[in-house]
């Protein structure tokens, strides 16, 4: 038998899948996901990642003005030992303050007391080590290339954002790395495209002879003149800048700055307004205050070894104050204490001193100050001696005081304008011998300059 084709039987076509485009969105959130899942980060950073890393202008940049707003405040400490309080601010210097606010970077800091006898007082040196090589075992620094127990008075330690989980803080090192490497890659790319594609392409159209073209086309990139038939046609083709790499790098560099700084104004943030500028400094004033914190640990951690090495009695205390600040919002508050209580309240003597680290003298009712009581800075004995030596006695200008100043009296009495008296005056004392007046002038002025250096000493905070 023959079986018959049906005629009407649909030809089978074969079925081809749609074509995708890639999601590249999804794309890059999967770069950045396998990124933060490397063994890097959950380590020590190498100490030339981290040179790469210190090396980038934005971290430079951040880091310094990050810094910057709290090595401009000037370290102040106080203690009834003048000697004990130059010799302790020389040994916490600007440079150990420096490293001292790498520890939000670096996550943990550690710096070894080196130890020094100064007159009979044993006096500790902060001196960074490598952080890298320490490690807390439960709540006990472990010195871990030899497993030593670190004993105590021996080093100092600070942590930026400690947790449960994390007991060695949180470096910003971390966050930098991934935002670093990504801009460089980015950066390296862009170059070797550069130097591939950046020379312009002549692509020249003819329908004569292909070769003599191409050989006037060459001679034209030598720096010669190539000449083409009037139909012939030349174009010069140049790689199209699409702005990928521009956005990827401010982009970096934007994150930069708000890891470091939290600045949004300088990156970005197109334009700015004032409640956008005062948020921001609010901000970094947060952030300034973070890391005077961790500085005033550090310092209080040297002084309170030192205290305890030596058994020192005597009481120290130490503050980070800004060189330019003069206490004005703490004088303007007291001010409007003074005047809201109808000028009934005001600040003891006791308090004015410890607030604004300044000498106060009671001033008698008369405005009169006695001799003997011009200078109250201990420092200036010698001072107040010599002051008191040059001064005259009283009897010895009683007299002529007296005369002085009836006389004037009489004349401004009599007198009905001020050119009247002044040449009443000059009439009267015309032949007046003023040796004696001029020694006594000489002495009051002399002494009047030396009593406002006593003042200058008595307000420096230093002594």
């Amino acid at each position: 038998m023959f079986s018959l084709r049906n005629p009407f039987a649909l030809k089978e076509t074969k079925k081809t899948p749609k074509k995708r485009t890639p999601n590249y969105n999804t794309l890059k959130k999967n770069i950045i996901a396998m990124a933060n899942t490397l063994d890097v980060m959950e380590e020590w950073l190498d100490f030339e990642e981290i040179h790469l890393i210190d090396n980038d202008a934005a971290v430079t940049s951040a880091v310094s003005l990050r810094k910057s707003a709290t090595l401009k405040k000037e370290m102040l400490i106080t203690c009834d030992d003048e000697a004990v309080t130059k010799e302790l601010e020389r040994r916490l210097g600007f440079e150990f303050r420096q490293q001292a606010l790498d520890t939000p970077l670096q996550g943990f800091s550690v710096f070894e007391l080196l130890w020094e006898e100064v007159d009979g007082l044993y006096y500790p040196t902060p001196t960074e080590r490598n952080y890298q090589e320490f490690t807390f075992k439960e709540g006990k620094l472990w010195y871990t290339p030899d497993d030593i127990l670190v004993p105590p008075y021996k080093t100092i330690t600070a942590i930026y954002a400690p947790k449960f989980n994390k007991p060695m803080g949180r470096p910003l090192y971390r966050t930098l790395f991934w935002l670093v490497k990504f801009k460089n890659a980015s950066l390296e790319f862009w170059l070797e495209y550069m130097e591939r594609f950046s020379s312009p392409w002549i692509v020249g159209t003819t329908e004569g002879d292909k070769d003599e073209m191409a050989e006037n086309l060459y001679a034209m990139l030598a720096g010669d003149v190539a000449v083409v038939e009037e139909d012939d046609k030349v174009d010069l083709i140049t790689p199209e800048q699409k702005g990928d790499f521009h956005e990827l790098s401010k982009y970096a560099d934007d994150q930069i700055r708000e890891t470091l700084i939290g600045a949004v104004l300088m990156g970005s943030t197109s334009g700015g307004s004032f409640a956008a500028a005062k948020e921001q400094n609010a901000v970094r004033e947060d952030i300034a205050m973070t890391d005077q914190y961790l500085l005033n640990s550090l310092i209080d951690q040297t002084i309170a070894a030192f205290i305890r090495v030596n058994n020192y009695t005597k009481d120290i205390q130490a503050e980070l104050k800004d060189v330019d600040d003069q206490n004005n919002e703490l004088s303007e508050r007291d001010l409007r204490i003074h005047q809201m209580s109808g000028e009934k309240m005001r600040p003891t003597q006791e308090y004015l001193e410890e607030t604004y680290k300044i000498k106060l003298e009671e001033v008698p009712k008369d405005g009169v100050i006695p001799n003997s009581v011009v200078i109250a800075n201990k420092a200036a004995v010698k001072t107040q001696d010599h002051i008191q030596t040059q001064l005259p006695a009283a009897k010895e200008t009683k007299h002529l005081e007296d005369e002085l100043v009836k006389h004037i009296e009489a004349i401004f009495a009599n007198a009905e304008s001020f050119e009247e008296a002044q040449k009443a005056l000059l009439q009267s004392y015309e032949d007046l011998d003023t040796t004696e007046v001029e020694e006594l002038l000489s002495n009051y002025i002399a002494n009047a300059h030396l009593y406002g250096l006593s003042e200058v000493e008595d307000e420096n905070p230093k002594g």
